[in-house]
Protein backbone atom coordinates (compact mmCIF):
# COMPACT_ATOMS: atom_id res chain seq x y z
CA UNK A 1 0.00 0.00 0.00
CA UNK A 2 1.32 3.42 -0.89
CA UNK A 3 1.67 6.22 1.62
CA UNK A 4 -0.80 9.08 1.91
CA UNK A 5 1.86 11.36 0.44
CA UNK A 6 2.28 9.13 -2.61
CA UNK A 7 -1.48 8.86 -3.12
CA UNK A 8 -1.86 12.65 -3.07
CA UNK A 9 0.98 13.07 -5.57
CA UNK A 10 -0.46 10.39 -7.85
CA UNK A 11 -3.90 12.00 -7.91
CA UNK A 12 -2.48 15.41 -8.83
CA UNK A 13 0.30 14.40 -11.23
CA UNK A 14 -1.58 15.32 -14.42
CA UNK A 15 -2.94 18.64 -13.20
CA UNK A 16 -1.59 22.11 -13.87
CA UNK A 17 1.54 22.57 -11.73
CA UNK A 18 0.71 26.13 -10.65
CA UNK A 19 -2.76 25.11 -9.49
CA UNK A 20 -1.43 22.03 -7.70
CA UNK A 21 1.04 24.19 -5.76
CA UNK A 22 -1.86 26.40 -4.62
CA UNK A 23 -3.76 23.29 -3.57
CA UNK A 24 -0.79 21.96 -1.58
CA UNK A 25 -0.38 25.33 0.13
CA UNK A 26 -4.07 25.28 1.02
CA UNK A 27 -4.12 21.76 2.42
CA UNK A 28 -1.03 22.55 4.49
CA UNK A 29 -2.85 25.41 6.26
CA UNK A 30 -5.12 23.38 8.49
CA UNK A 31 -6.84 20.04 8.96
CA UNK A 32 -10.14 21.22 7.50
CA UNK A 33 -8.60 22.26 4.20
CA UNK A 34 -6.59 19.03 4.17
CA UNK A 35 -9.78 16.97 4.52
CA UNK A 36 -11.50 18.90 1.74
CA UNK A 37 -8.48 18.68 -0.56
CA UNK A 38 -7.92 14.97 -0.02
CA UNK A 39 -11.46 13.61 0.10
CA UNK A 40 -10.38 10.87 -2.33
CA UNK A 41 -8.47 9.32 0.59
CA UNK A 42 -11.59 9.26 2.77
CA UNK A 43 -13.75 7.71 0.07
CA UNK A 44 -11.07 5.15 -0.71
CA UNK A 45 -11.09 4.00 2.91
CA UNK A 46 -14.87 4.19 3.14
CA UNK A 47 -15.23 1.82 0.19
CA UNK A 48 -13.14 -0.78 2.02
CA UNK A 49 -15.03 -0.52 5.31
CA UNK A 50 -16.71 -3.72 6.45
CA UNK A 51 -19.31 -2.04 8.60
CA UNK A 52 -20.49 1.54 8.79
CA UNK A 53 -22.40 2.22 12.02
CA UNK A 54 -25.76 3.91 11.79
CA UNK A 55 -26.39 7.10 13.72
Amino acid sequence: MSSVYERILTLNKDRLPDIVQLKYAGIAENVYRFCRGTCHLFYGYLGKAEHIPET
